[in-house]
């Protein structure tokens, strides 16, 4: 018999006999059935299925006749939308802490001050991969607690300089790697919110939300994110802002790629899509990269009013904003 029709049958003495423990119902349907069933133990999977013994998800599937498709784990991520109040807002993208180009992310915090900034975007990669990185290398004693110290230095320079700010850091994939790390090496304690980036940093204290790479930040009709779940691969598009359009079909503005571009289209019912991809707050020669000549210092001011939004695409150069 079919387990179906095996279903069926345990179905029905559950039924008739409610008053039975599972494992009474089980001998009684083995001793009855003898020859459908191998044993009562055979007899008492299909009983704990029915009553719903095995968790929350099988006490659904309960409920129906028979065996069904279970129900789906696919987790769903809302986008995470920019109280309207917070309408100035500072791109900061790429700082890969302890590898921060020190006067570019004075100049930016410094623009940002003039401009009474109310929001700071940390675009990603806020912190390097070092020395968690795949990447030989051999690492300095001490030099992971001290990446951690600088970094956290630095976002508590931003806090000081922005005390009445909203901060936001969206997930980059350098920032990912210390969780990797632990995946790998540490997986009895990866899990573990004490040894979590956010907890080892103290963004709690800081007042710094953390955005994972699943989450769109979105500023009215501007997506917000890191850019690496978009753009793939060693090399980055010539530019990476219409590499950015050609995937999204929606108006966003990445980091990641370490370059300020623009690219804009209407469609055929007259909106404007503007992508944007920032330059960076970093070495433009990392020792993985030493003659990178494509990258450029940068960052973004973003004004939103009346559900619009207006997008300054800074450079930086010879420490002069451009």
């Amino acid at each position: 018999m079919n387990t179906l029709g095996k279903t069926n049958i345990v179905r029905d003495y559950v039924e008739r006999f409610p008053e039975l423990s599972k494992r009474a119902i089980a001998v009684k349907i083995h001793s009855d059935n003898p020859l459908i069933f191998k044993d009562a133990e055979d007899v008492r999977s299909f009983v704990r299925y029915i009553t719903g013994s095995f968790g929350k998800d099988k006490r659904d599937l309960a409920t129906h006749k028979g065996f069904c498709i279970p129900k789906s784990q696919a987790k769903k991520t809302a986008p995470y939308n920019l109280p309207q109040q917070y309408n100035n807002i500072l791109w900061l993208s790429d700082i890969h802490a302890p590898n921060h180009h020190h006067e570019a992310l004075e100049l930016a915090i410094e623009y940002g001050k003039t401009n009474k900034i109310n929001c700071i975007v940390l675009g990603g990669d806020v912190i390097d991969n070092f020395p968690f990185t795949r990447f030989d290398k051999k690492p300095d004693r001490g030099e992971a607690k001290k990446m951690f110290e600088i970094t956290q230095q630095i976002l508590m320079h931003i806090r000081l300089s922005f005390p009445e700010a909203k901060v936001i850091w969206l997930e980059g994939n350098h920032d990912r790697w210390y969780e990797k790390w632990l995946a790998k090496n540490a997986p009895m304690v990866w899990d573990d919110n004490y040894y979590s980036l956010q907890s080892r940093l103290k963004l709690d204290e800081l007042e710094i939300e953390y955005l994972t790479e699943k989450q769109v930040l979105k500023i009215d009709g501007l997506h917000c994110l890191h850019g690496h779940t978009l753009i793939k691969g060693v090399f980055s598009p010539v530019n990476p802002a219409r590499g950015i359009f050609l995937r999204a079909k929606a108006s966003t503005i990445i980091g990641h790629c370490h370059q300020s571009s623009k690219h804009t289209e209407s469609n055929l019912k007259g909106n404007i899509i503007s992508c944007f991809s920032t330059g960076c707050l970093c070495e433009l020669n990392p020792d993985y990269d030493p003659h990178n000549t494509k990258h450029n210092l940068g960052f973004a001011h973003i004004t939103r009013a009346n559900g619009n939004f207006h997008v300054r695409n800074l450079e930086i150069y010879n420490n002069q904003i451009l």
